[in-house]
């Protein structure tokens, strides 16, 4: 009550509260008095416990009761045994309860597939202790820093032929949004907003979950239907968009752990979606600012000697028809030209291992690939300090309906479209005017040529991904029939 006797933080304020005698020592307890600060780790140890394991500080479920004792949760457990569930407040309860937590933990963290335990073998050393060890799964969690009851949904929900769809649904309902608050009268709100959207959601109707509201939310998003959010949704939009790269991101890693492409390529569309908000199917056009389908409309009608498809070719138009499509003011035209200024206009340069040519089968394989931005200028390495701005410039994206800076990514993946294979990815950050990777993967058993896709895809722009052919032949190995009898042996 004292709160609203004036704005937070006044001294200017007095308040004074009028009770029986009888309630003076009770509220003056609590007027005076701190409140006591208790631990909330217990309900996070699981995702704190695997990042640790990761990390190897901790290997073994002692390390796990021995690192625990070194916490506040553990200061808190003798001084207010009953907040923590304890059965008693002996040294007996307190190690018991300990073991008891770090059981449960692990068995968790085991079930979700983040880690493995492992019983080691018994000698004079060692005693048979059983050893904790990051899996896959944990390891992207505690890289991306995500629940690992999500990157659990991620693992089973994903399959190989899933599409966009499939991945928004997946991706709202994680458990990173299960917290959004659900207010009066939303609900209705949500269903109004779900009429016109391009996937349908909440068969049953049940608009009040949080899986559903992010769900919607994220597909206003991508309508840009921004101006039918109330403020209360359009800060939950915002909390849904700060997480939903990030967990994109993971969700490519967890689909490339199991070698699938088409998915690993609707998830990079998906969070093309997200920074830019738009869907994977419209116009590249649609991202630059105060572009709008009717403009959209308009440059189909116009009669150009080029066409205008990305919105680098909007610098290549005459500055007539420029003015003609685009009848902006000046402040919104340098916010169109620093975007189309920003906006990444890359070419890519393979080099494969021999060229290609007779490469054993089962052999590693490398391919190096070299990004390099259009308009690089190669001559000016005299002016360190432009290069250095210009750098700083590329390093982030142009999204006016992100709400936090972004820096720019890429991947650069080589599959088999055929086979729905993957075969090798990487994600790197563009910041400079080039960039180097390589890439490898092992050479089919299968004799003869093959054509493989090498896709280099930007997480925050949409149109300007690009797609090479990588073409390799593979010949018997020379060491095959020494192998097979040695596996015979």
């Amino acid at each position: 009550m004292t709160k609203f006797a004036n704005h937070a933080a006044s001294a200017a304020v007095k308040c004074v509260l009028f009770c029986h005698a009888s309630k003076k020592k009770f509220y003056a307890k609590f007027l005076y008095d701190p409140l006591p600060v208790e631990s909330q780790l217990e309900h996070f140890l699981s995702d704190h416990i695997n990042a640790e394991i990761v990390t190897k500080t901790i290997e073994s479920k002692q390390d796990a009761v021995d690192y625990l004792t070194w916490t506040f949760m553990y200061r808190r457990f003798m001084k207010n045994p009953n907040y923590y569930n304890l059965q008693g407040a002996t040294n007996v309860h307190l190690s018991d309860h300990l073991s008891e937590l770090v059981e449960t933990t692990v068995n968790a963290l085991e079930e979700s597939r983040c880690i493995q335990v492992v019983e080691e073998e018994e000698d004079e050393e060692n005693e048979g202790e059983e050893r904790l060890v990051p899996l896959n799964l944990g390891m992207i969690a505690a890289y991306y820093y995500i629940k690992y009851t999500t990157i659990e949904l991620f693992a089973c929900s994903l399959k190989a032929d899933s599409k966009v769809r499939a991945l928004l649904t997946i991706l709202s309902s994680a458990t990173e949004f299960s917290d959004l608050p659900s207010r009066y009268g939303e609900d209705k709100k949500l269903e109004g907003l779900a009429k016109h959207l391009k996937f349908p959601v909440a068969a049953g109707g049940d608009y009040g979950q949080a899986h559903v509201k992010t769900n919607v939310l994220l597909q206003v998003h991508f309508s840009k239907q921004h101006d039918r959010l109330s403020p209360a949704l359009r800060q939950d939009l915002d909390f849904i968009l700060r997480h939903a790269v990030r967990l994109l991101h993971a969700m490519v890693d967890v689909i490339s752990s199991n070698g699938w492409l088409k998915p690993a390529l609707a998830a990079m569309d998906l969070a093309q979606m997200v920074v830019q908000a738009q869907w994977s199917s419209e116009s590249p056009l649609l991202q630059i600012p105060f572009f709008t389908k009717d403009m959209l409309k308009k440059l189909g009608e116009m009669d150009l000697e080029e066409e205008v498809e990305t919105p680098v070719d909007i610098l290549s138009m005459e500055d007539d028809a420029r003015s003609t499509l685009l009848p902006l003011d000046t402040q919104k035209m340098s916010a169109v030209a620093k975007f189309c200024n920003a906006f990444p206009d890359v070419t890519v340069q393979t080099k494969v291992q021999q060229d290609g040519k007779n490469l054993p089968q089962g052999s590693a394989v490398s391919v190096k690939v070299q990004l390099e931005r259009e308009g690089a200028d190669e001559e000016d390495e005299e002016d360190e300090e432009e290069e250095q701005d210009e750098d700083k410039e590329l390093g982030l994206v142009n999204a006016c309906h992100y709400p936090v800076k972004k820096a720019e990514n890429w991947w650069v993946v080589l599959g088999d479209a055929k086979k729905n294979t993957l075969l090798s990815i990487k994600r790197v950050p563009f910041a400079s005017a080039r960039a180097n990777v390589t890439l490898q993967f092992a050479a089919p058993d299968e004799l003869g040529a093959h054509t493989f896709q090498l896709y280099v895809i930007c997480d925050g722009y949409a149109g300007c991904d690009l797609e090479n052919e990588v073409k390799i032949t593979v010949v018997e190995g020379e060491d095959t029939d020494e192998e097979e009898e040695d596996d015979e042996e």
